[in-house]
């Protein structure tokens, strides 16, 4: 879980200085050397975050899947029932790298998923009629996140304690799942519940990708295509590493993205006019980075 930190004498070029954590707000007034791009969107708060870095705590909740039912598939039909899932639920782009280059990071993140991952997923439910959707979105979350891994060179993260484990993805170092109730108390380890269980309940349940944190934590290499299949993200904190390549269109998709942190990276090209597609936008940092073009 995220805990955001704020330095008011930082230079957006990234002092690595960390005061003690205090609450996610935007630093209002705070000068900036460079210009922050913005984005046509109604009403837009744009000002340089805090600089947040994921979090490092040394013990965690850990959500507990319950046990699915075991049936017997081969291998080339998993296959065949990820394939499906996928080809519907990533760009087209993502899909054909995946299904005809063996070296790309598509594919390199399924092979993670059919063959190394030792994660319980429930092929029972996937290969159902309709098909289970707790099911699918494990699935999804699982492979889109090591994507992000590979493609970025996880290796060498400073931090990402729990990434491509057997682990809920939920407890991965600088994810965060469910809504904002949920988020604190898995942060709390689970305490802070509000009397009948409810929140400890959703804690359980709720496991729905919604904010990636990975701040100051030495990315490298492309943002993935395939974001846009975690449609329930409101928040990408990415700024600080050394990103580079263009913003992928189908980030522009995402209909609940309210942050998009992408400053002090290496990222070129022109920005797509579709960002104005991100209705529910309100902060944005896209300065340091080497973007060419007029801003939309």
């Amino acid at each position: 879980v995220s805990q955001s930190t704020a330095d008011e004498n930082e230079a957006l070029s990234g002092e690595d200085a960390v005061p003690p954590p205090q609450q996610d707000e935007t630093v209002e007034g705070t000068p900036s050397p460079s210009p922050v791009v913005t984005a046509s969107v109604p009403a837009p708060e744009l000002t340089r975050p805090p600089t947040t870095r994921a979090p490092v705590a040394e013990t965690s909740t850990t959500t507990t899947k319950a046990p699915v039912a075991d049936i017997s598939l081969t291998a080339e039909e998993k296959e065949q029932i990820a394939l499906s899932i996928l080809e519907t639920a990533i760009p087209s782009s993502s899909y054909a790298a995946l299904t005809s280059d063996p070296e790309s990071v598509p594919n390199q993140a399924l092979d993670w998923v059919l063959n190394r991952d030792a994660y319980p997923y429930d092929w029972a439910g996937l290969s159902s009629d309709p098909i289970d959707e707790t099911a699918k979105t494990d699935l999804l979350q699982r492979y889109v996140l090591g994507g992000l891994f590979l493609g970025t060179g996880g290796d060498g993260w400073n931090g990402g304690r729990g990434w491509m484990t057997s682990d809920d993805v939920c407890t991965w170092w600088g994810i965060e799942c469910g809504s904002e109730d949920v988020i604190q108390a898995r942060a709390n380890n689970g305490q802070g519940d509000d009397g009948d269980g409810e929140v400890w309940r959703k804690l359980q349940s709720d496991r729905t990708v919604t904010k990636i944190v990975l701040v100051d934590n030495a990315l490298s290499g492309f943002l993935p295509e395939d974001l846009s299949a975690l449609p329930s993200l409101t928040a990408i904190e990415m700024h600080e590493n050394r990103l580079r390549g263009t913003i992928p269109s189908s980030i522009f998709e995402l209909p609940e993205l309210d942050t998009l942190f992408l400053d002090a990276n290496r990222l070129e090209g022109e920005i797509s006019p579709d960002i104005a597609k991100l209705t529910k936008l309100r902060r944005l940092t896209l300065n340091d980075n080497r973007f060419v073009g007029t801003i939309p």
